[in-house]
């Protein structure tokens, strides 16, 4: 399917149509306007023939470097010179299309006539004894990005301390002085990509591949074909030549686009993802196997994603790289830098500690609008409250000071949310599964201390053995119920009835001893106490109380019916107690009413002050946390929150 010049879209179900550029011509008129405009002499690229110098008397070749798709570069001995050097050589065959002849031959002139330390020079060009065409240039040794950035993906030990992001700067912004270079004397590289840039062993930059560069003001003839053929055989994507002239991925939209004048800032794209590459360890426009070429330049005309907050959020990234990531790649090339050299200052600003105050305050206040908008919800959806909170912290990590973030953060500091997080009602859970353990050991310790009054029971004298028997089993089977629910970690709600119950059984049964109305309401209170404070309000709490009514009611409901026999006996304006289970000699009998009431006063006051004290420590706890809380906040934050 063919599409006019004019046409920029991209139809995923149809083959994509490219751009086969012919050999390129430069007018006389043209150069001589740059060279007036520069002051800089531009390029000359005046047709010369190839001549014929002894090439197996002087060269000497051996292994194979490298291949591309016009030819091969080959490491050779210039014994001319005596020096290794790297000839790249275009077949003979291929040299009988004009094409790649004038291709192969612009090649060898551009690079050789930008004599740049980072740019690769050439020594030589000529015809080999086979007729193939062939130039030659420094031997250089190192790895390319591409390497260094597979490297670090895998996590390779010696290339993650040999190249620190640091040092991956410096030659990136060292790439970018030696494109302005080559954009002064009129050149646009047009292929510039991770597999284009090496850093030598002795950390010298190179860039490398010229074979696609344009001249400023040189007119290209175009004619539309399908492809639909290309494959990914890398983990990068191969240059397409004699099609679209660049690596898709890396090219910008406007190389994709066959009716827009192409300028410098196409490289700015390049670099820019280039850059992303190599600080995220992934391209700018994912793919994968079966990513077709089509869909790659859909993206790119779609608009890149450079920001490392969204695309990578673990990695360590600073925002002023993300900024400079995102303002080259940038769909509109008006709005990128506006050439290299303003890129290359970024990241030396960058790299010299310049931290550029507005972007960070740019940052910090859309962060804060983004937290203020999350905060409108955050009564009720703690996810959102989450993200505000989130949102507060990336906002004054920017800047300190920024007063809508602050008033955000004070603002969810005060304002507790209308509902409980999960993972707060988790904690809760626990401390009251703590806490209502601890009454329980009170409980238990509270009826094991009443078992050891025993003794003076039978000092009293023993009327009813059925009725002692049974009192001494109740108080018992409550302690054991009491001190299993302390210990049980399943539940609360069985184990709470259960001790509930016993305790209960066990208050009644004392009621045997002086009746409903004497001993019996006080230990009824601690036990009805002791249970309300550790259940939760409503079914629990009403549960505790009627039971503490029954433990008195119930024993005086058994006499009145007649169950029971009668405790207490109205004579002439006076009560007495009548005794049942015991007898009641004066001094056993005034011994144990004074110990009994001691433990009734004693118990309270021991239990209350064990859980006063670890109200106490909470507190202290809470007030510790809060002082640290406000430690974290910066001065204007603290006088707001007070």
């Amino acid at each position: 399917m063919s599409r006019s010049p004019g046409n920029t879209d991209l139809d995923a179900d149809a083959s994509l149509t490219l751009v086969e550029v012919q050999v390129p011509t430069l007018s006389r008129l043209a150069r001589g306007r740059y060279a007036a405009e520069s002051g800089i002499a531009s390029v000359d690229l005046s047709p010369r023939p190839f001549v014929e110098d002894g090439f197996s008397a002087r060269y000497e070749t051996h292994e194979v470097l490298g291949q591309g798709g016009m030819g091969e570069v080959h490491l050779c001995r210039d014994h001319r010179v005596g020096r290794e050097v790297a000839m790249k050589v275009v077949r003979k065959d291929s040299l009988e299309l004009e094409e790649v002849r004038a291709r192969f031959e612009r090649e060898a002139r551009v690079q050789g006539q930008l004599e740049h330390p980072a740019i690769v020079p050439v020594y030589d060009i000529g015809l080999g004894d086979d007729g193939s065409a062939y130039f030659t240039m420094k031997r250089i040794r190192g790895r390319t990005f591409e390497d260094i950035i597979e490297d670090l993906r895998v996590g390779d030990g010696a290339t993650l301390s040999s190249f620190t992001q640091r040092r991956l700067l410096v030659a990136f912004s060292r790439v970018c002085l030696a494109l302005a270079f080559a954009h002064a004397r009129g050149v646009i590289h047009r292929d510039l990509k991770p597999a284009n840039v090496m850093i030598g062993d002795f950390g010298e930059v190179y860039v490398l591949d010229w074979g696609l560069a344009k001249l400023k003001g040189e007119h290209e003839e175009v004619r539309l074909i399908d492809d639909d053929d290309i494959t990914i055989q890398r983990p990068a994507w191969e240059t397409i030549v004699g099609r679209l002239l660049g690596t898709p991925g890396f090219m910008a939209p406007e190389q994709i686009k066959s009716d827009v004048e192409i300028d410098e800032r196409i490289d700015v794209y390049a670099l820019g993802a280039t850059l992303f590459e190599l600080l995220s360890l992934m391209p700018l426009h994912p793919f994968t196997a079966q990513t077709k070429p089509r869909d790659l330049l859909g993206a790119t005309l779609k608009g890149a994603d450079a920001r490392f907050s969204t695309r990578c959020p673990g990695r360590d990234i600073a925002p002023e790289l993300e900024a400079i990531c995102v303002k080259a790649t940038k769909s509109d090339r008006d709005e990128r830098f506006g050439s290299v050299k303003e890129m290359a200052d970024a990241i030396e600003a960058f790299l010299d500690g310049d931290r550029d105050m507005s972007r960070r305050k740019t940052l910090a206040g859309e962060a804060a609008a983004r937290a203020f908008a999350a905060a409108q919800g955050a009564g009720v959806d703690h996810a959102r409250r989450s993200e505000a909170i989130r949102e507060v912290n990336h906002a004054l990590a920017l800047d300190p000071a920024h007063k809508g973030a602050l008033a955000t953060m004070v603002r969810l500091l005060l304002e507790a949310p209308k509902e409980t997080p999960p993972e707060a009602l988790t904690a809760l859970e626990v401390s009251r599964a703590k806490q209502r353990a601890y009454s329980a050991r009170t409980g238990s310790f509270s009826f094991l201390t009443t078992l050891l009054v025993v003794p003076l029971v039978f000092w009293l004298g023993i009327r009813s053995f059925p009725a002692a028997a049974f009192t001494v089993a109740a108080i018992a089977a409550a302690v054991v119920a009491t001190w299993w629910t302390s210990r049980n970690r399943v539940g609360w709600v069985l184990p709470g009835l259960v001790s509930l119950g016993f305790s209960s059984i066990a208050i009644c049964a004392a009621s045997l001893l002086f009746g409903p109305f004497i001993i019996v309401p006080g230990m009824a209170a601690i036990n009805t106490l002791s249970f309300a404070v550790v259940v939760d309000r409503g079914v629990q709490r009403s549960w505790a109380t009627l039971a503490g009514i029954a433990t008195v009611v119930t024993p005086l409901l058994l006499e009145l019916v007649g169950v029971l026999p009668r405790s207490i006996d109205f004579r002439e304006g006076t009560i007495a107690i009548l005794p049942r289970m015991t007898h009641f000699p004066p001094t056993p009998t005034i011994v144990l009413l004074l110990l009994s009431s001691l433990v009734l006063v004693l118990i309270p006051v021991w239990a209350v002050s064990r859980l006063f004290d670890r109200v106490q420590e909470a507190e202290r706890k809470t007030f510790v946390h809060l002082w640290h809380l406000r430690q974290l906040l910066p001065d204007e934050a603290k006088a707001q929150v007070g």
